[in-house]
């Protein structure tokens, strides 16, 4: 189901209709959502690479919400969409939303081919990643390096990221993941001390934004300059340890 709040910034609610909107396309295309995420090439595999993630609920759920909010909201043209790109305008009227869904609906098929492009990489990436923290063990040195990077696994992959995430960033989320992976193995190869610096160097950025993070949920507050600074904390993650991976921005 739906329901109506009323919230006291235009942002907040932006941001809260757009989930309404994404909830409703589920209700009204939920069969065609169902065959197309079992339809998804390995599907299966994927879906086991994926147990060791932060809990969200059921998997295929998460998917087929995935799979609506890419129908729905796909920028015209090309599967892109940069941080840049004008938001959609969101339906007003109930004939605003029958256009509005019914261009989702016919965007399904092409929403399912960026949905199969994005979901093995990055599962298979979460897995990589994830391997690669334990192989730093218990030893002293490497505990900073170890918190650090495990930190940012779960919170590149926390509970609901597959549509909290803005598509232009969730996409680049295999190879924030892949630079995990790079920095675990540069560190074990003796790049310690490099490591440490390039940590010391986010660490202030990262206090600052964790603790605005904190202060605008209390508020109930939605400032899409802030998490566009939080992606911004991972493509300087790239630039500092993993410049081979490039940056974007």
């Amino acid at each position: 189901s739906v329901t109506l709040r009323l919230f006291d910034a235009a942002e907040r609610a932006d941001a809260e209709t757009r989930q309404g909107l994404r909830r409703l396309f589920v209700l009204r295309e939920s069969r065609r959502l169902k065959q197309q995420v079992r339809a998804l090439p390995q599907v299966e595999k994927w879906q086991v690479l994926t147990t060791g993630l932060p809990p969200g609920g059921p998997i295929e759920r998460q998917w087929i919400d995935l799979l609506a909010e890419r129908g729905l909201f796909r920028e015209a043209g090309a599967g892109g969409g940069g941080a840049n790109t004008p938001p959609v305008a969101l339906p007003r009227s109930a004939g605003e939303w029958q256009r509005f869904s019914a261009r989702g609906g016919e965007q399904l098929g092409l929403a399912a081919q960026d949905v199969t492009e994005l979901l093995g990489p990055l599962v298979q990436t979460a897995h990589e990643a994830r391997r690669q923290i334990d192989r730093l063990g218990v030893m002293p040195p490497v505990q900073g390096a170890k918190a650090d990077t495990r930190q940012q696994w779960g919170e590149l992959l926390q509970p609901g990221f597959w549509t909290a995430t803005l598509w232009c960033w969730l996409k680049q989320n295999p190879r924030y993941l892949r630079g995990i992976s790079l920095r675990v193995e540069k560190l074990l190869a003796g790049g310690l001390a490099r490591d440490q610096r390039g940590q010391q160097q986010v660490a202030g950025w990262l206090g600052k934004f964790r603790e605005r993070t904190a202060r605008h949920q209390e508020r109930g507050l939605c400032d899409a300059g802030l998490s566009a600074f939080r992606w911004l904390l991972e493509e300087y993650r790239i630039s500092l340890s993993c410049q081979e991976l490039r940056t974007v921005v």
